[in-house]
């Protein structure tokens, strides 16, 4: 089982030498990625996604998701989100299709069990009631087990729904309208029961132990993780001390002992003042999440739906959609759906004010830090700011326990790059987790070798894009322009780059050389060494010379020639220089210190230079065999700075 409101690692700020970043994964698609082909969604229950985000369950009416899917009816599947395998887990023991649809999946922690509703009738022997069944598949041994039936194996006579499954599997929760499940069940409203797949015992929560039964319905139960408590939806008013009105109230029941007592209440202990639907609890119980429309359970916008969290050991309910200082969200919340260890909800609002980048004309879903108040959106889309298009998101489905991944179901087409413009419902998942670099001089780019995996994004210095090569100074980082200063500016890796610049052509050698021409180094004018004029790939063994000048041309070497003079007439030679390398091989160069040659020939062409002087050169070599037996490099232009 999990301990309650434990930090994951992730949830932490860590070190991450490896670069990540927040992504979305469609959860409806087939193993290898082809999208389904029919719509699909999360259901009701509380329990589509394990506590640790690896596993989520979903109802398709896809046929495209596993082979062998013929039956063209809805169908439940499991999706390993580290494998990436997809699993049918509505399916007969000996792996028959069913004969009609199930869907409302819920899944054990480790991925082992699914239950879910069916209406199919060849999932269990004798199962000829015409409605809706609840049955638990175990993928493991792969059979399929029918659950709502009675102690003595007698399947349920009305429509069973809403199932909620324990952390290890054993126990069910789940509403019915069948009347033969409890030995005495004349109510005629629909009830609350667990089965217990251990002792193959079902038990009715939905009433006083030993006396009295709901007086109207309840449903939609919530399993606790360890399987002692369960919280339910319900209009009865003789269930629970306080619970005494007619609209839909949370109740909750310790399995172990006692019965129901109201959970929708104020932090005084006061019962809702309207009514109040979707609990789903933390593993140990010990908090309960859920939507009302009531005014007095904390400071909430009027005559709206909100998400609430009653935390029975602090005796304390608080708004959930609501910022860090606890001012209530400006939009409509519709669902919430809490953590297994009850550290975080996943809510669906149309709140613009929970994180900036939208508008909030349609719903998104966003996950909340139960602790510091902190929201995310979980539906982010390809181009922010900026909303799911259609209709948004239309529901979600759960959130792991480190806040990290949540899913959420959505006929938007703007989620991922390729999705089909077909306004198909699918299911998402979001993985928050990303790099943070810090940003120590404000320039909005961060420093890679510094950084931090974490799911909410830090308070201040820090940012998403990496690669500052100097975080002290906000003048140099990857936008930066590039100056003549003999610093890095713009971080590629060159300094001065835009100084120089390389144009005309080089000629080719009798060997099928093609030599470059570069320039390296700080072309400063008060430098006496420093900045190189290399040429490589040119023919070994041969003689090689670096001419420049004050002016660009593009004119033929010769009549026949390959090579261009790229280098206008007044021309200086300097040094001749072996290129060395082999002959007949492209293995030579040449490197000349440009700053030195010039400050040892004071009175060669140029002098004196001078800070904005730009000069052209390119090298001249021996290649005997060619026109003139010489070819030339392409030309390089540089400007001198201070």
């Amino acid at each position: 089982m999990h301990n309650p409101f434990r930090t994951f690692v992730a949830a932490a700020l860590l070190l991450a030498p490896a670069a990540l970043a927040q992504s979305t994964t469609k959860l409806s698609a087939s193993a290898s990625g082809t999208n389904g082909n029919g719509p699909s969604a999360l259901g009701t229950s509380p329990d589509t996604l394990s506590p640790d985000g690896r596993f989520a369950v979903f109802a398709s009416n896809s046929s495209n998701l596993v082979t062998a899917d013929t039956n063209l009816l809805l169908d439940v599947f499991l999706r390993d989100t580290v494998t990436g395998t997809v699993t049918r887990a509505s399916v007969a023991s000996g792996g028959l299709e069913t004969n009609a649809d199930s869907l409302s999946p819920a899944v054990s922690d480790d991925g082992r069990f699914i239950a879910f509703q069916s209406l199919a009738s060849n999932l269990a022997s004798g199962d000829f009631n015409s409605t809706w069944d609840v049955f638990v598949h175990d993928r493991q041994t792969g059979l399929t087990t029918i659950v709502s039936v009675a102690n003595s194996g007698a399947i349920g006579n009305g429509a069973s729904t809403n199932p909620s499954i324990s952390g290890d599997g054993t126990l069910i929760a789940f509403a019915s309208d069948a009347t033969n499940l409890a030995v005495s069940d004349p109510n005629g409203a629909t009830d609350v029961f667990v089965r217990n797949l251990t002792t193959n015992s079902t038990r009715m929560v939905s009433r006083v132990p030993g006396g009295a039964l709901g007086n109207a319905a309840s449903k939609a139960p919530a399993l606790s993780g360890d399987g002692r408590y369960v919280a339910f939806e319900s209009l009865a008013t003789n269930l629970a001390p306080g619970a005494t009105a007619a609209f839909s109230k949370i109740l909750v029941i310790d399995l172990n002992a006692g019965g129901p007592q109201l959970a929708s209440v104020n932090s005084l202990g006061l019962a809702a003042d309207a009514g109040s639907t979707q609990p789903s609890l933390s593993s140990d119980g010990s908090r309960i999440a859920f939507m009302s429309t009531a005014s007095n359970l904390a400071t909430v916008p009027a005559a709206t739906n909100n998400a609430f969290l009653r935390d029975r050991t602090a005796g304390t309910t608080t708004l959930v959609n609501a910022l860090p200082n606890g001012t209530p969200a400006n939009g409509a919340t519709s669902a919430v759906r809490l953590a297994d260890n009850g550290a975080f909800a996943v809510l669906l609002s149309t709140s613009s004010n929970l994180t900036p980048g939208h508008s909030g004309t349609v719903a998104d879903a966003f996950v909340v830090d139960l602790t510091t108040g902190l929201s995310l959106r979980a539906s982010v889309p390809l181009t922010v700011p900026g909303e799911p298009n259609g209709t948004g998101i239309q529901s979600v489905g759960g959130v792991s326990d480190d806040g990290r991944l949540a899913t959420f179901q959505s006929a938007s087409t703007n989620l991922l790059v390729g999705d089909p413009n077909d306004s198909v419902g699918d299911v998402y998942l979001r993985d928050s987790l990303t790099n943070w670099y810090r940003d120590v001089d404000g320039d909005t780019w961060g420093n890679s070798a510094d950084s931090l995996a974490v799911i909410f994004p830090p308070t201040a210095g820090y940012s998403l894009v990496p690669g500052d090569c100097n975080d002290s100074n906000p003048a140099v980082n990857p936008g930066a322009v590039e100056t003549c200063n003999g610093v890095d500016d713009d971080c590629d890796g060159s300094t001065d780059e835009l100084a120089w610049s390389s144009y005309c052509a080089a000629g080719t050698s009798v060997a099928g050389c093609l030599p470059t021409i570069t320039a390296t180094g700080f072309p400063s004018a008060a430098n006496a060494s420093g900045f190189f004029l290399q040429a490589s790939g040119l023919p070994g063994g041969k003689q090689a010379i670096a001419v420049y000048g004050l002016a660009p041309t593009a004119v033929a070497y010769a009549f026949g020639s390959t090579s261009t003079i790229c280098v206008a007439s007044p021309r200086a030679r300097t040094l001749n220089l072996p290129t060395g390398g082999s002959a007949g091989q492209c293995n030579g160069g040449y490197s000349l210190d440009w700053l030195a040659f010039m400050a040892a020939n004071p009175s060669t062409l140029g002098q004196p230079i001078q800070p904005g002087q730009t000069f052209y050169a390119q090298v001249w070599y021996r290649d005997a065999g060619v026109v003139l037996n010489s070819n030339l490099t392409a030309g390089v232009a540089f400007t001198l700075c201070p």
